[in-house]
């Protein structure tokens, strides 16, 4: 398969509506448990979730737009895990530094038995966890992308309509 290498700027703009997903649920967690919504509710909007969802996202726009291989499948995997973790990491710390419980200290959806410091270590921790399974997941689907849709790209399907050949103008 050939694909074109991109930017690492090209790279955020292909990743730009994944890394607005996962802030809106992490913000939309934060505004429900707020209004003390349900905590089944509450549950459901999960970052842990949204992550592997965006990660199988943007391995189908990466193959759909040819925009690499499996290395960046790989960054992919490491940014958005990177974003969602420490966006979560980053409303613990919050907590600890201004006494503040929110949703992501509450004793409710934290490990039991531990305290909100090896919490906040273990979502840093995640990162790497939540990257390398990424990687896994996302290496597994984009192999199964290419042999179940070889050759298929979103340029090749929007520009040429169907039933219609291109003609080359070689003299």
């Amino acid at each position: 398969m050939n694909a074109r290498r991109i930017t690492f700027r090209e790279v955020l703009h292909l990743l730009g509506p994944l890394f607005g997903a996962i802030f809106a649920v992490w913000l939309l967690r934060l505004i429900i448990a707020a209004a003390g919504a349900p905590s089944w509710l509450v549950t459901a909007f999960s970052v842990t979730g949204a992550t592997p969802v965006c990660i199988l996202i943007a391995v189908l726009l990466i193959h759909l737009k040819r925009a690499g291989g499996y290395g960046l499948v790989a960054l992919a995997s490491l940014l958005l895990a990177g974003a969602g973790q420490l966006l979560v990491a980053l409303a613990i710390a919050f907590a600890m530094v201004t006494g503040l419980e929110n949703v992501y200290s509450a004793a409710e959806f934290s490990p039991p038995h531990t305290s909100q410091y090896m919490h906040l270590c273990s979502h840093l921790f995640g990162i790497i966890l939540f990257a390398l399974l990424g990687m896994i997941m996302g290496s597994f689907f984009l192999l199964l992308l290419r042999v179940l849709m070889p050759g298929r790209s979103s340029s090749a399907i929007l520009k040429q309509p169907s039933g219609h050949q291109t003609q080359s103008k070689t003299p």
